[in-house]
């Protein structure tokens, strides 16, 4: 009987020997996979940052060329405005003088 309960205890004792070993390589296997899974996280993160920063550049360069173009075309505008008026002054001048012309026509015949 005392041999039994030793061979029991034996037993017990690989038993628990087996289970902390299988346990002791499963922590080992998932601390690997988490640093796995840590890395190819940083680098995933390091790629959507950097994509962010070109994505933030070529909006600051759409924006300047945005700016570009409605400076431009505020200027083409004006340009346009202000031969638009001359025009209309050259018009009204040789209206003028059409119109004396006329008078003077008139007031001879």
């Amino acid at each position: 009987a005392h041999m039994v309960a030793a061979l029991e205890k034996q037993l017990t004792r690989d038993g628990l020997q087996a289970t902390l070993d299988s346990a002791t390589d499963l922590e080992k296997r998932l601390a690997e996979k988490v640093e796995r899974v840590e890395k190819s996280s940083s680098r995933i993160l390091e790629e959507l940052e950097t994509k962010c920063k070109c994505q933030e550049a070529e909006e600051l360069s759409l924006q300047q060329k945005l700016a570009m173009v409605k400076a431009d075309f505020e200027r083409r505008d004006k340009e346009a405005a202000a031969q638009i008026d001359h025009r209309i002054e050259k018009v009204e001048e040789a209206s003028s003088r059409l119109i004396r012309s006329l008078e003077m026509q008139l007031k001879t015949t």
